[in-house]
């Protein structure tokens, strides 16, 4: 059977996943007759992440109480985890129990802390400093990387060396195809989302102490597309909060030209959307719960 992995970025890929949840729920086609959502996000306790995750539950239970689901015209796509689609349904923990990849790391450390920067040389601390700012290396990480790209892509890059992407990589099939959602103006989504299409495409399954990764040619030939979002809301200005919405459009046009050299440019996608939304509501800026790509 046919599998589609949905690899979702950050709060709004979370949202998204959510969305094609109730759809799926309410008798919608797919083409595929698995979906596999895998969610990265540091942000644990964002509100989105947890109502799309128990989403998903839910229409596991109720798949499981319908019996022969694909003969029904609602709940009719299979959802699985990662985990059940290794062990054919006996669930694996070590790799991803559920929907969400835990990133090693950041659930109580700072970025400094995560890079390991009290250990470096002075040379070496010399040239983090010129990378980082001290409020960057200051920053905790289970709330997100707070619209810092730079941040992202470092935390980030472990995915392709973790046990969940060899697990992927090895049970990926020639028929299988993938998708990747993320925003484009915070911190998760837009450094998140070239770099898994990059390991991706790359096709290598590290394992082990192996330092040069076994080719995975399925992976390297997939089907991959992609959906980014673009500025959608707005958020008031709090002094206290490191997010600060006047900053999305300058951020997405960045993005955007990195994009076009190094994802459209370079053709590593067979499909690439770009949707956004014009930002008439504004929310509540309240800096402790919002993460830079997630508005509650």
């Amino acid at each position: 059977m046919a599998k589609l992995y949905v690899f979702a970025i950050g709060g709004t890929g979370a949202r998204v996943i959510k969305s094609l949840t109730m759809l799926l729920a309410s008798g919608v086609e797919s083409h595929f007759t698995e979906i596999v959502p895998i969610i990265i996000d540091p942000d644990k306790s964002g509100g989105d992440l947890n109502r799309t995750i128990n989403a998903l539950n839910d229409y596991q239970k109720i798949q499981q109480e319908t019996g022969d689901f694909e003969k029904n015209h609602f709940f009719k796509t299979k959802i699985t985890t990662l985990s059940e689609v290794i062990s054919e349904g006996n669930g694996n923990p070590s790799v991803i129990d559920g929907f969400r990849y835990e990133i090693e790391g950041v659930q109580s450390d700072t970025f400094e802390d995560f890079i390991g920067y009290g250990s470096l040389d002075k040379s070496n601390k010399y040239f983090a400093n010129l990378l980082f700012s001290d409020e960057n290396l200051s920053s905790n990480l289970d709330v997100g990387f707070k619209g810092n790209p730079n941040i992202g892509s470092v935390v980030l890059n472990q995915f392709s060396k973790s046990n969940a992407f060899a697990a992927f990589a090895s049970n990926f099939k020639s028929e299988d195809s993938i998708f990747i959602v993320s925003s484009i103006f915070g911190g998760t989504g837009a450094s998140g989302f070239p770099l898994i299409l990059k390991n991706i495409r790359e096709g290598k399954i590290f394992t082990g102490n192996d330092t040069q990764g076994k080719s995975h040619k399925f992976l390297i030939d997939a089907i991959i597309g992609a959906i980014t979002v673009q500025p959608y809301f707005k958020v008031s200005n709090n002094k206290k909060s490191k997010i600060d919405s006047q900053g999305f459009i300058t951020k997405t046009k960045a993005a955007l030209h990195y994009y076009s050299r190094n994802v459209t440019g370079n053709r590593t996608l067979n499909s690439m959307y770009y949707i956004g939304d014009f930002e008439t509501k504004e929310y509540t800026n309240v800096c402790l719960l919002y993460t830079s790509d997630a508005a509650d």
